[in-house]
């Protein structure tokens, strides 16, 4: 395979612990020994895991029979920062810097896993090689990524990475438990997993929304501990709306911001009254959660496997 090792800035090239994503065997130059399959090398050099047909996949669901479980006082309006000394670049998205942000700096030979890099430019991966990762980038197509994979089937051996991102990718899975248990097994014990997915965004050949409920199942069924849910208030569904649904098309884009803004300030503003008459500051930040319970655009988390 032509990416089978990863050069690094230094020349150190890296080899990926690639599997088989069936018997999750360790792969000899494509070749799986156990079951037999060859994966070939894309065009564009990539070795190429993907599921080319239908198959029958087998997932045990760990279910707690407990109803409205949420741990509501881990949520957060804003994302941590580690205080890592990451130098951001203006060409990041914000949800990029958010993510990147609340990673320590790597300790030697760890791993980062980016599962829905991007197919044209690995969106984290100057950032993890900043912070001292070794970055791995997988799609479902492009050139960008190291390799074209499908997250329901991982080409990792069992807990290999030590830092799995995901961003605006789960709600797009066609079994979103599927994938997460194969997070879950391809990341070593106490690894993290940082991730965003889709809440209150209109359609966008979306499968599956998650609420923060469904964001703490997903997580929880799965081994995975959530230490930190971030709903922001500022990003919400009204903006996303505007910015990606039908309900923005004829409203100028430079408006679709403010009108957001308006809307949620004019929601929020009781609590300010309240505030100034109460002396009670906290009532605000109650007033704010309570909007993005119900109104923030997207489900962020930071997430570790538990030992």
């Amino acid at each position: 395979m032509t990416r089978l090792t990863i050069p690094e800035e230094d020349g150190v090239a890296t080899r990926p612990p690639w599997a088989c994503p069936f018997c999750r065997a360790v792969l000899n130059e494509g070749h799986c020994g156990a079951c037999g399959r060859v994966y070939p090398v894309s065009a564009t050099g990539q070795p190429d895991f993907r599921i080319v047909e239908p198959v029958s996949i087998t997932h045990t669901y760990r279910y707690d029979p407990s109803f409205g479980r949420f741990p509501w006082d881990r949520v957060r309006l804003e994302w941590p920062n580690a205080r890592s000394g990451l130098r951001v670049d203006s060409k990041w998205a914000l949800i990029e810097r958010y993510m990147l942000g609340v990673l320590p700096h790597a300790k030697s030979g760890q791993i980062a896993l980016d599962i829905g890099c991007g197919e044209n430019h690995q969106r984290f991966r100057d950032g993890l090689t900043q912070l001292g990762y070794t970055p791995v980038g997988i799609d479902i197509e492009g050139r960008s990524p190291d390799a074209l994979a499908d997250a329901h089937r991982l080409p990792f051996l069992d807990s290999s990475v030590d830092v799995v991102m995901t961003s605006a990718v789960f709600e797009h899975l066609k079994n979103p438990h599927v994938a997460m248990a194969e997070i879950a097994r391809v990341v070593r014990p106490g690894g993290l997993v940082v991730g965003s997915i889709a809440f209150g965004e209109p359609f966008h050949i979306s499968y599956f929304h998650h609420s923060p409920l469904g964001v703490f199942d997903l997580l929880d069924s799965n081994g995975l501990e959530g230490d930190i849910f971030v709903l922001s208030d500022a990003y919400n569904a009204i903006h996303a709306h505007l910015e990606m649904g039908y309900a923005g098309l004829r409203i100028s884009r430079r408006l679709h911001r403010p009108i957001a803004d308006i809307f949620r300030h004019l929601l929020i503003f009781p609590a300010r009254i309240k505030s100034v008459a109460t002396r009670s500051p906290g009532c605000v930040r109650e007033a704010r959660l309570a909007f993005a319970r119900s109104h923030a655009a997207s489900v962020g988390f930071l997430a570790h496997r538990h030992k």
